[in-house]
């Protein structure tokens, strides 16, 4: 069954919850009811993240919710996945390359590894080394061991704001939405 946006207010800990109601399925970028991933829905309604189809909402839990960590925020003692509380701890990371290339390392990358490469740093003085930085963001959060079903992924990223978005139980949400109310 398709579903339509409930924008839910906060500062900016949550995004859109669901309704579902029945309306007629339309393909595009939206927020799939599975993984909770902003991505292109095909119009055979597959989630290219997750595989899920985004028609059928029988296998949605209504507990779960997208919310962003702020590396700076207090997280609460609820499993991530289920809401029960727990002293058991994971994390969560997201790593992203950005860099600057001058011309001359963008002329001995597509040089390859021939023998002019060695050459054509002696002659232009082109160090081969390059400026790719690395940026990460690691939170640490609660999960039971009940809940251990493999590593949690992040649905999306903000470097400049250090901050991941996740899929949670409401109940996490809501104790995280308390202890950083401002």
């Amino acid at each position: 069954m398709p579903y339509s946006l409930i924008h839910s207010i906060g500062r900016n800990l949550t995004e859109p919850a669901y309704e579902f109601v029945a309306e007629k399925f339309a393909s595009g970028v939206q927020n799939c009811p599975h993984c909770l991933a902003h991505v292109i829905i095909s119009s055979d309604g597959i989630c290219p993240r997750c595989q899920g189809d985004a028609r059928s909402t029988s296998l949605v839990d209504p507990n779960k919710t997208s919310v962003w960590l702020f590396a700076r925020d207090r997280i609460p003692s609820h499993c991530l996945r289920c809401g029960n509380l727990t002293d058991r701890k994971i994390r969560i990371a997201h790593t992203e390359s950005s860099g600057k290339s001058g011309l001359g390392i963008v002329i001995l990358r597509l040089m390859g590894f021939g023998v002019l490469r060695p050459m054509f740093r002696i002659l232009f003085g082109v160090k081969q080394q390059d400026e790719r930085q690395f940026e990460r963001i690691a939170i640490t959060v609660p999960e039971c061991p009940e809940c251990n079903r493999g590593p949690l992924f992040p649905i999306a990223a903000s470097m400049s704001d250090s901050a991941l978005k996740v899929a949670a139980h409401r109940t996490f949400v809501d104790a995280l939405r308390c202890l950083n109310e401002q």
